[in-house]
Parts: C-alpha cells; structure tokens; sequence
C-alpha cells in the first residue's frame, strides 16, 4: 500500500513567503521606532516626516496592509499572530502522521497526545491550524486517497474502502458520494473512460 505524505516543500515555501512579509514589516516599523526615538531625543523636526514616509510604505505594499489595517489596530492574520493554533513543526508532524496512517482508525486523543496537548485544545489548535475539524481533515484526505485509488487500481469498492480506513463498503459509498456527488463505481467508470 502506497503512503501519501504533504507536499511539505509548498509548506516551507509558504512560510518563507511569511517570513520575507514579516521583515519588511519589521523594517517599517523600525522606521516608526527610530521617529520615535528621535523625537524623545531630540524633538527632531524632521520626524513627522518619517512617520509619513514609513505610513505611506505600509500603504504602498498590499501585502503588509494586509497585516496591518489603516488604524494601526494588528490583523488576525496566522502569519503575524497565531491565535491557539500548532507550531509549523507539529502541524508537519500532524500531517505525515495522518498521511501515513490513513488506512487506520485515527482517534483524537492519540493525535492529542502525538501533539502533546489535551484532546480539547487538540481540537481548537487544529482547527485554528488547518482551517477544519480532525474529523473531516482526514475523511478528505481519505477520499482523496479513494479517489487515487478508484483510478489507479482494480481492486473492490469494498477493498478500497478498508485501504482508507473506512468500516465497510456502504461506509465508504455514502462518504464518497458525499464528498464528490456519486458513487464511486460511476466516479470510476466515468474517469477511466475520459482518460482512455
């Protein structure tokens, strides 16, 4: 059985973009702090000059006023602030667990504990993480899998089903059909014949 792990290449690009974001926000505020500093030093006259400069700097760039709304008050942005959710380490360690054990029961409190959090914080961070309950994080992935599966393999809806963790074959069919709108032998049939 093959294993489905992250593509965490486009997780680390996308925290490199985050952190390029960060240091040119870090250094318009610097500009904002050195006017400060200036002006408690010396009552420099030049200083509302360099606030306006950094001001207009920040609404120049569309990705810091993003961050950073035009009242000074910080957005609720993850990459400024992160509300409750996992570090980057335990969101990749959260994620390769699940990719990996995909055909298995994956019960709450076991990731809880993988995360080292009680069940009830597990739930909000990952949710504040990835945007969705543990629930249904994995029961998409599973029938990404299935999908996968449908169009790559001969074996049985029934088969397929067990390989994604899912009880039975009515399981499986009730919760593909939810997610992709028909059953996953008319899934199956139609793609195959498109692709051949």
């Amino acid at each position: 059985m093959a294993v489905y792990l992250p593509n965490i290449d486009a997780i680390e690009r996308g925290y490199a973009a985050r952190q390029a974001i960060l240091r040119r926000l870090s250094h318009v505020f610097g500009e904002i702090f050195h006017a400060v500093g200036e002006a408690l030093r010396d009552q420099d006259s030049c200083i509302d000059e360099r606030i306006k400069r950094a001001s207009n700097r920040l609404r120049q760039d569309p990705e810091l006023q993003r961050l950073v709304l035009r009242d000074g008050t910080s957005d609720v942005s993850p990459a400024v602030r992160p509300r409750g959710g996992f570090s980057s380490r335990n969101k990749r360690l959260l994620m390769a667990h699940i990719a990996a054990h995909l055909g298995e029961p994956l019960r709450n409190k076991e990731l809880a504990a993988l995360a080292g959090l009680s069940e009830s914080h597990f739930c909000r961070a990952f949710k504040e993480s990835f945007g969705e309950s543990p629930h249904r994080y994995v029961q998409r992935l599973r029938m990404k899998r299935a999908r996968e599966l449908l169009l790559t393999t001969d074996a049985s809806l029934g088969q397929i089903g067990v390989d994604c963790g899912l009880v039975d074959q009515a399981h499986f069919c009730r919760l593909f059909r939810r997610f992709e709108a028909q059953p996953p032998g008319v899934f199956r049939r139609v793609h195959r014949s498109a692709s051949a």
